[in-house]
């Protein structure tokens, strides 16, 4: 026990700032470099994963019953290749990124239209202008930390 007390006030081992700065310099950069290398490994697994999930075969099938005047029907799924699934994926991916890149150069190209001016309607086709109502005195309304809440009691 009196070591460690005299350890505890040995002060020949003192930290200076810049080894503090150091040291935090290094801790900051390998932990950048570990999440990165963290952040590619999941993203290849959960890569791998999606991969496998999509590998697996879900065709089924069963045949329909038929007794005591009751019957059942059958029912059969057969799930396309992957691959043509893929290539039927891709090819609407592509066909929806050429739209989306026609319609940007579409923008880029067009000319911005000026709004169009409108034509002065003639004496005989003005519409009447509506009747006014006589004018109201507005409410007051009170500052709002004065007002009551919906709910409160009176």
């Amino acid at each position: 026990m009196r070591t460690l007390h005299e350890l505890w006030r040995d002060e020949s081992g003192a930290v200076l700032s810049a080894e503090v700065v150091l040291l935090g310099t290094l801790g900051v950069i390998g932990a950048t470099v570990g999440l990165s290398a963290l952040s590619k490994s999941v993203n290849d697994e959960l890569t791998e994963l999606a991969f496998a999930i999509r590998s697996l075969d879900q065709s089924y099938g069963y045949e329909g019953m038929k007794g005591c005047r009751a019957w059942t029907a059958g029912s059969s799924y057969v799930q396309q290749p992957v691959e043509e699934s893929l290539a039927e994926l891709c090819g609407y991916v592509d066909e929806r990124t050429d739209r989306v890149e026609e319609e940007i150069e579409d923008e880029a190209v067009k000319p911005r239209l000026k709004p169009k001016k409108q034509k002065p309607q003639p004496e005989a086709e003005k519409k009447r202008p509506r009747r006014q109502r006589p004018e109201q005195p507005r409410r007051q309304r009170k500052p709002r930390e004065f007002r009551e809440e919906p709910g409160a009691a009176a």
